[in-house]
């Protein structure tokens, strides 16, 4: 079953990307409720349905068109696949492009070379492990049980240890990705613990101030480049709120879509 051909039907304009709109025309073209096309889109964006028939797959291209929205047919084995990245610690945007250091030595990355940036605040469950205090009032727990002593003992010791459980607590990292194009190096910043000092005077309190001055410092040498929506938010002021992505899946995902657009 895992060798079935898979062809999708992927959107061919981010800017076309209306998660209700696209929701509508997808229910009703597939006759899915809308309640799991909106999940799928919001999981695998551009990306719009999954098809093990090619005449399947250009049925709901038609349905689309009519619609007035352009799409392309990729089969499974065309799909570019997203390129691993470098994550750098520091770097300095500059006119030509992104310096940085490898292996101790001095590296460029030219603007000219970058096919697609994307730019986001993740949030990403962490587990932590956290001691809880001793039970302090084990000892005289045992003094009121009517148990032998040797047990009371027992219970009452384990009872006093300290405890290590595991939580888990949602938080946001700030992720930048700049992906080359013919198979260069592609590289990633993790705001949080990247050095910002290139900023100097404009160095803000927090990372999000600092991570966004980088990436709009970045962006202004490639207006043209393929954006997720996340750069476009910072971009763009009043839409803040899609900075955000509910996981790194959700991240890497609209990436993977915007990769299949770039020649």
């Amino acid at each position: 079953m895992n060798n079935e051909p898979a062809y999708y039907v992927i959107l061919s304009r981010s800017d076309q990307f209306d998660l209700t709109g696209l929701a509508d025309l997808l229910s009703r073209s597939l006759c899915t409720p809308r309640f799991d096309v909106i999940t799928h889109l919001k999981h695998s964006w551009g990306l719009l349905h999954k098809a093990h028939m090619i005449a399947k797959a250009e049925e709901l291209q038609q349905k689309l068109a009519q619609a007035g929205i352009e799409t392309f047919i990729l089969s499974a084995t065309e799909l570019k696949t997203v390129p691993h990245p470098m994550v750098l610690k520091k770097a300095i945007p500059e006119p030509g492009g992104l310096v940085f250091q490898e292996e101790g030595q001095n590296k460029f990355l030219a603007w000219n070379d970058i096919t697609l940036l994307c730019a986001g605040e993740v949030e990403e469950t962490i587990q932590m492990k956290e001691t809880l205090p001793s039970d302090g009032k084990a000892m005289k727990w045992m003094a009121r049980t009517g148990l032998s002593v040797t047990t009371a003992v027992a219970i009452a010791y384990e009872r006093s240890k300290k405890r290590e459980v595991t939580k888990e607590r949602t938080d946001s990292s700030y992720y930048l990705d700049l992906i080359a194009k013919g198979g260069l190096k592609s590289v990633r910043i993790l705001g949080n613990s990247f050095d910002y000092s290139y900023l100097g005077g404009r160095m803000g309190y927090n990372a999000l101030i600092n991570f966004k001055n980088l990436a709009l410092d970045i962006a202004k040498f490639l207006p043209n480049v393929t954006k997720n929506h996340g750069m476009r938010a910072m971009e763009n002021k009043t839409v803040m709120r899609n900075l955000k992505y509910g996981g790194l899946k959700n991240f890497e995902n609209e990436k993977l879509w915007l990769m299949q657009l770039n020649p």
